[in-house]
């Protein structure tokens, strides 16, 4: 969904503009009264199972409960990128067709690095510190890539630069807490990352190539455990993968969906009768036209503005403005190519108006959002493109607060 950027016909970016679109529907701000939010769910699982110094459940958490229950062994599958704008792709009586449960909202921002690391910590994006895809340590002077765990411009491993995971985190994570036996089961190329052993908490980790291969393993898992209680965590990028490439509506995307759904379908049939299979997403996706596509670099006008490149997301990107240039960064991001499809929003507005999440920012986070956020007010994408790099080849995108990346849905087997 969008709206005009500029909607006071003065050609300027205000920042006053995302509240109206919020109120207005074009933009869905992820705290909605009548969907639950994707952390109601978390905090939900994790209190099942006995985490520790979770807060007070919210209304979503009541209503999730209701769809989930106390089961003996929760089996969780995270499918990046399938939100419920690709229901198209849903078959007929397939389990994600009678498994629905409800609509509910993704964080912001709606992209996998914030959502992995609430879903580790069951806390807001707020809380967390994590921006994007690229966030910026400004106590380090680097931006970095928090997932692949690497410093954006030499690309170099943080770990060789005396970072640990807990130092871009700095809240524990909970499945750590949790007195139900927990595996966690991530597809191969990312089951050695820090990121992947430091959000597990030190709990098993299991690869998997194959659909096939994944259900023998949680099954082997649930029987292995002697009858105690069971958190099984599962995550799949494939969908994200192919929506990034190719666009979420293309064929690639629904032949990948419905080998998940029945996948889905098998493993709720072969469970144990005291087990539920939780299924979710992260995010969906907008599809991006290439005219909406801009690409700045180090040269760029409007980068004499600004302490460090633009972080975030392409779709969300974070501006450290240099103190005292805030009003001209602003007009010239008003008159850049960006400007007719990007709203500015301060920072502390953002947090005033709780798209982060409705806690205060930690101080991590306070640094690491700057001065602006850019706010698309369609698909459009503004890409950072570092020394010796290309630029982002990608049909589909996310980040956002558009309706196509906001909305995901919650499935659960009977």
């Amino acid at each position: 969904m969008s709206a005009p950027a500029n909607a006071s016909g003065d050609g300027r970016s205000r920042s006053s503009e995302p509240s109206a679109l919020l109120e207005s529907g074009a933009l869905l701000h992820p705290l909605s009264p009548h969907h639950p939010s994707y952390i109601d769910l978390i905090r939900y699982l994790y209190r099942i199972s006995g985490a520790a110094d979770l807060p007070a459940p919210r209304d979503g958490e009541h209503r999730i409960a209701g769809f989930v229950g106390v089961p003996r062994h929760i089996v969780f599958v995270l499918v990046d990128g399938m939100g419920l704008n690709t229901g198209d792709h849903f078959p007929r009586g397939g389990f994600l067709d009678h498994g629905f449960a409800c609509e509910m909202r993704a964080l912001f921002p709606s992209t996998t690095a914030a959502v992995l690391t609430s879903t580790a910590t069951g806390l807001w994006p707020a809380e967390n510190g994590i921006t994007g895809w690229w966030t910026c340590l400004p106590e380090y002077d680097w931006v970095v890539l928090p997932l692949p765990f690497v410093e954006r411009e030499s690309e170099e491993p943080l770990s060789q630069l005396g970072i640990e995971y807990g130092d871009l985190v700095a809240h524990p994570p909970l499945l750590e807490s949790l007195d139900r036996e927990a595996c966690s089961f991530v597809p191969t190329h990312i089951a050695g990352g820090v990121f992947t052993a430091w959000a597990r908490g030190g709990r098993p980790i299991a690869d998997f190539g194959a659909l096939g291969e994944l259900g023998r393993k949680v099954h082997d898992f649930i029987h292995s455990t002697a009858g105690r209680p069971t958190f099984s965590n599962i995550y799949m990028s494939v969908v994200d993968t192919l929506s990034h490439k190719h666009g979420y509506k293309a064929r690639e995307v629904g032949e990948a969906i419905r080998r998940i759904d029945r996948f889905l379908d098998r493993l709720a049939g072969e469970l144990p009768s005291d087990a539920r299979l939780v299924v979710t997403a992260d995010h969906g996706q907008v599809v991006v036209d290439d005219r909406r596509h801009t690409t700045i670099d180090r040269n760029s006008e409007l980068m004499r503005y600004l302490e460090y490149p633009p972080s975030g997301e392409a779709t969300v990107p974070v501006f450290h403005v240099k103190s005292g240039l805030e009003d001209e960064f602003a007009d010239a991001f008003a008159a850049s190519e960006a400007g007719s499809s990007f709203t500015l929003l301060e920072s502390e507005r953002a947090g005033a108006l709780e798209l982060f999440g409705p806690t205060p920012f930690s101080d991590a986070m306070r640094r690491r959002l700057g001065t602006y956020i850019g706010i698309a007010t369609e698909a459009a994408l503004l890409d950072y493109v570092a020394a010796g790099r290309q630029q982002l080849s990608v049909r589909g995108a996310h980040g956002g607060l558009r309706a196509d990346e906001m909305r995901i849905g919650l499935f659960v087997s009977s």
